[in-house]
């Protein structure tokens, strides 16, 4: 019997990765987990400010202030007026954009509302308007409890206050007017201090500023932190994703053919090398799919806030070598564990020393991120088959560039370790394919390896 021409080997290899991939892709669990989910994505965050409620009920009537110093009221009432009225009420303390959206969302709280500011100056009284509350008659009593001073007790600093409120307001006004007693009580404190509240804040208030990255060419950046922290991780999070589900489609499909028996049909006709090849390739095709799906959704993301600029083209470059890479090595390792078992809950234990190795890469994101050039950052991007999971964190965050040597080095390292990897399955699918019944262990996977 004359052995197949290469042409043939191929033309029988991509036939079986053609049917694996039509048989997942063109199935409307897919469909949904990578059309339908997305678009559910964008339009939940499109409809979330429509779903929100409009806002608490106004509130109606007045809030008693028992202060027998006679200082909180005035404060208290002044900063109130100013969130029902046209004033800010933001204290001046926050940044311009954080104090402009903190102003109108308590804004929103407040909208509509008709509330006046009553001083109590007898303590005793305090127990007449905490009735008025129960009964309705008044929205709030805020007690304002004293120490002593020269003057006699009830007249020295503010220790503490206690906001008495109905039982149904509700949580949103309730922190609100927290916010609005805490600040009318650090009014009251500056100013028997002698101090000037206004002056202080304008000490206080940071002078506008931000921070420049030089580069070597001469040029300068906008340093933008938080997202060069976040992008590296949606970087290894795409990968990691779409390499973990193309893989496990490949090992669920694998065990489901062996238990059928459908393998020993498809080994009548093709080798067990061409079958996997095959099936690599066709989920190979199927992560591709994914990656594409989910990183333009957030390519475009990015667009639209105006930062394409985080993901320059030779990241895009770098993220399709690497997903080569990765793929290839957890797909041959996961082709070999779904070859020698029968059912899933055998493939359970085999699988435990690859899924660990895939949580390592979650683990290392941090201390990575902070030091792309560091020891541990370097040494790890050695080390199979963490390799394209570590380079796609140090090439797409590192403040300074990864040394180019390092970048052809782990990519020349990690081809030969996934070929390495891939040959080493491959000795365990020859042999997987065609055992039926108990599970192997791992020494007799290690005898399968030797075996010629």
């Amino acid at each position: 019997m004359s052995r197949p021409t290469l042409t043939g080997w191929w033309r029988r290899t991509a036939s079986v990765a053609m049917r694996e991939f039509v048989q997942t892709v063109f199935t409307k669990a897919f469909l949904l987990s990578v059309v339908a989910l997305p678009l559910i994505g964008v339009v939940g965050f499109a409809l979330i400010p429509l779903l929100l409620p409009e806002g608490p009920p106004p509130l109606r009537g007045e809030i008693v202030v028992v202060d027998p110093g006679e200082e909180m009221a005035t404060p208290f009432e002044r900063r109130l007026d100013r969130m029902l009225g046209d004033g800010a009420g933001d204290d001046g303390t926050a940044p311009d954009a954080i104090a402009r959206f903190i102003e109108s969302n308590e804004r929103a709280v407040l909208a509509g509302s008709e509330v006046t500011v009553r001083l109590e100056e007898d303590a005793s009284r305090l127990d007449d308007a905490k009735d008025q509350v129960r009964n309705g008659d008044a929205v709030a009593v805020l007690e304002v409890r004293r120490g002593e001073d020269d003057a006699g007790a009830g007249a020295g600093p503010i220790e503490s206050w206690v906001m008495n409120i109905r039982s149904d307001l509700p949580a949103r006004q309730v922190m609100l007017l927290e916010r609005l007693a805490d600040a009318a009580a650090v009014e009251v404190q500056v100013e028997r201090a002698g101090e000037d509240l206004g002056r202080l804040r304008s000490l206080m208030d940071p002078p506008p500023g931000r921070t420049m990255r030089l580069s070597e060419g001469g040029g300068e950046a906008p340093e933008q932190v938080e997202a060069k922290m976040l992008v590296p991780m949606g970087f290894m999070m795409l990968l990691w994703v779409s390499v973990i589900t193309s893989a496990n489609y490949l090992l669920m499909s694998t065990i489901e053919e062996k238990s059928n028996r459908v393998m020993e049909v498809l080994l009548s006709a093709i080798s067990p090398m061409q079958l996997m090849a095959g099936k690599i390739l066709g989920y190979g095709l199927v992560g591709a799919i994914l990656v594409a799906a989910y990183g333009g959704l957030a390519i475009a993301g990015l667009a639209a806030a105006t930062m394409l600029d985080l993901v320059p083209a030779s990241h895009l470059l770098l993220f399709a070598v690497y997903f080569v890479m990765a793929y290839f090595t957890i797909a041959s390792l996961l082709a070999a564990v779904g070859s020698a078992v029968t059912e899933l809950r055998d493939a359970q234990s085999l699988m435990g020393p690859v899924m660990l190795v895939m949580v390592v890469p979650l683990i290392l994101w941090l201390p990575i991120s902070e030091d792309p050039n560091g020891v541990l950052a370097t040494v790890a991007s050695f080390v199979p088959p963490l390799t394209p999971f570590v380079m796609i964190l140090r090439t797409t965050g590192s403040a300074e560039p990864v040394a180019i040597w390092q970048i052809v080095a782990t990519i020349l390292w990690g081809t030969a370790t996934t070929v390495g990897f891939v040959w080493l399955a491959a000795r365990i699918f020859r042999v997987g394919v065609l055992m039926q019944g108990k599970p192997p262990t791992p020494l007799e996977l290690l005898r399968w390896i030797r075996r010629r």
